[in-house]
């Protein structure tokens, strides 16, 4: 292989090491592969376990799961490829992986800040939520959500990357309002949202401190189960903010694309976001370790099972042997969240 990838320019010729580009589509094979197991077994999960389907907070998070793993098994694959190859992939694939990237980036972030919204509302306006997130109004917005993709989409001859390309002499510059308004814009409101939540927290706290005690514990409960949904929700988008905020930052400093090595060090910070929500949903909700670790169990006794039936067929047994399948999440459901309190998303 070359010592290092070679971009061809109008007039001069660019160059990053071969070794970044190895790295970089490391990243990718890692990503895809943790990406899509982690994404995948989180689908299955709310398939299977009503517990996490209750709240239209979940809704959200379906969503972004989703994203995730489209991001997972469509966009690494080809951003790998992109990056072992010295030959551009160029045509369809090279304007198909960022259109989906970005497009399923903004579908994250809008769905954060559906979420954002949605806590604060339920807690800040408890009045009108009902009034509000009707089925129909849930679904209107998951819609509005999916179908915020716009730019012009191609290969990016100084980063040597297939990206959201700048338009010259174009006002509505694709870059441009991808960073304001895909990015600043949600941002500022879901900062906002948090922001009066916490305040109204800390408010209804210092109230209860003045009631009866049964009246104080009724309270607390409801609080804290609420303190924990919104907690989870605030993590997922600093999470968020962690992995893409590197990319916006270089591209407003070096938007000439004059610094590639900065260019794919800010691509694989953005590509860590399509497997770091399983790790958080697992790090901070019980019930969604619950839902995981039952999900394995059901898995690793499926194996085991399929393995005692084919060596019975091998022994050509007269009796076939029996396996007793694991109903998933329906034994023992008082074990898992029977408390009065609804489960968290």
């Amino acid at each position: 292989m070359n010592s290092s990838v070679l971009m061809n320019g109008d007039d001069n010729e660019k160059s990053y090491p071969q070794y970044i580009a190895i790295i970089a589509a490391s990243f990718a094979i890692l990503f895809c592969i943790i990406g899509t197991l982690g994404n995948g077994l989180t689908v299955i999960a709310f398939a299977k376990y009503k517990k996490l389907r209750r709240q239209p907070t979940t809704i959200f998070i379906i969503n972004l799961t989703i994203s995730d793993l489209m991001l997972s098994t469509i966009c690494m694959p080809l951003f790998a490829i992109d990056y072992l190859t010295n030959d551009v992939i160029d045509g369809i694939l090279c304007k198909i992986s960022p259109m989906i990237f970005y497009g399923n980036m903004g579908v994250s972030l809008f769905s954060l800040m559906a979420i954002a919204i949605n806590r604060y509302i339920l807690i800040v306006k408890p009045e009108i939520y009902n009034k509000i997130y009707t089925q129909l109004n849930i679904m209107i917005i998951i819609i509005l959500i999916w179908i915020l993709i716009w730019g012009r989409f191609g290969f990016d001859k100084k980063t040597m990357i297939c990206k959201l390309l700048k338009t010259d002499g174009d006002f509505a510059n694709p870059k441009i309002i991808l960073i304001v308004v895909g990015f600043f814009l949600p941002c500022s409101v879901i900062t906002f949202s948090y922001y009066c939540i916490y305040q109204k927290i800390k408010e209804s706290r210092q109230k209860m401190l003045s009631h009866s005690p049964t009246t104080r514990t009724t309270a607390t409960t409801v609080s804290n189960r609420e303190t924990r949904i919104t907690k989870l929700m605030f993590t997922i988008f600093i999470g968020f903010l962690a992995c893409f905020l590197p990319t916006f930052l270089v591209n407003i400093i070096d938007s000439q694309g004059n610094y590639q090595i900065f260019h794919v060090g800010d691509s694989i910070a953005s590509w860590a976001s399509v497997v770091i929500n399983p790790f958080i949903y697992v790090s901070t909700n019980k019930l969604y370790r619950t839902a995981y670790r039952k999900l394995f169990s059901q898995i690793s006794d499926d194996s085991v099972g399929t393995t005692k039936n084919h060596n019975n067929t091998l022994n050509i047994q007269p009796q076939a042997s029996t396996i007793h399948p694991i109903t998933f999440f329906t034994e023992n459901n008082a074990s898992y969240g029977s408390s009065a309190s609804p489960p968290s998303p």
